[in-house]
């Protein structure tokens, strides 16, 4: 498994009413994501401290392969273009793998 986290500014004033539209087309802007095979989630956020990053979104893939595949893929370039069209900005990723001590998530008894 492999996780991405993906952040960036909106270019609307900071508030949860101007929030909803360039969210909801965010997440509608990763919708390609999930024809790809290995991707096996897409969460999209907003920030409810109202500060920067006003949104994210997670993407979660099987492998790193199927990482590199959307990464070159044309969809990927086509939603960042749009993002950046829309006013988006300031946008920063992170990748995060399995831990090597904790490969499976740890749950409390019971659940």
């Amino acid at each position: 498994m492999l996780l991405i986290f993906l952040h960036y500014e909106t270019r609307f004033a900071i508030s949860s009413v101007h929030l909803k539209t360039p969210a909801n087309r965010a997440f509608f802007t990763h919708q390609p994501v999930k024809r790809i095979a290995e991707c096996t989630e897409v969460s999209n956020y907003r920030n409810p401290l109202e500060v920067s990053p006003q949104v994210g979104i997670s993407i979660e893939f099987d492998s790193m392969e199927a990482w590199r595949s959307y990464i070159e893929s044309q969809d990927y370039i086509r939603i960042m273009r749009e993002l950046r069209i829309l006013g988006c900005h300031n946008f920063t990723a992170q990748i995060w793998a399995p831990s090597r001590y904790f490969p499976e998530s740890l749950r409390p008894e019971g659940k």
